[in-house]
């Protein structure tokens, strides 16, 4: 029962990553960082559509694979859970230092904020899918 219970957790907090990871997708496209630079997608374009859907991808065969059973896929997820920190930490950071000389604040704060809490839910995830054997023991004493 708490096996299940904790594959349904990691899978939940798989969801939101992945959806966290599309929306910094998106508010970047509708941001002033749209025009750092020609391979920069802006909103609505090809490049858009297709980061989102190799994130949806890379995302969730890992997943649907883990949710069927294969126990492996959670550190193929775990890779791609620090690749995801790993790219959410410069976009945060140039969206930062860019509000000192852009116009765009209210969509660079955006960037900001959901960046954060891309970063916060991929390090949570990490405690969903590897719990410490102190909390694994507190569960199942209780059950």
């Amino acid at each position: 029962m708490i096996f299940k219970q904790r594959k349904f957790n990691v899978i939940v907090i798989s969801v939101m990553s992945a959806t966290l990871f599309c929306a910094v997708i998106v508010l970047s496209s509708l941001s002033s960082l749209a025009n750092t630079g020609p391979n920069a997608n802006e909103f609505g374009s090809t490049g858009m559509w297709t980061a989102i859907g190799g994130i949806l991808i890379i995302y969730f065969i890992p997943l649907l694979l883990y949710g069927i059973g294969v126990p492996a896929m959670k550190y193929v997820m775990a890779v791609l859970c620090g690749g995801g920190i790993l790219t959410s930490v410069p976009i945060v950071g140039i969206s930062a230092l860019m509000l000192s000389s852009s116009n765009d604040t209210v969509m660079l704060y955006s960037v900001i904020i959901v960046g954060f809490s891309l970063i916060i839910v991929n390090i949570a995830w990490f405690f969903f899918a590897f719990p410490s054997e102190k909390n694994e023991n507190s569960h199942t004493t209780q059950v």
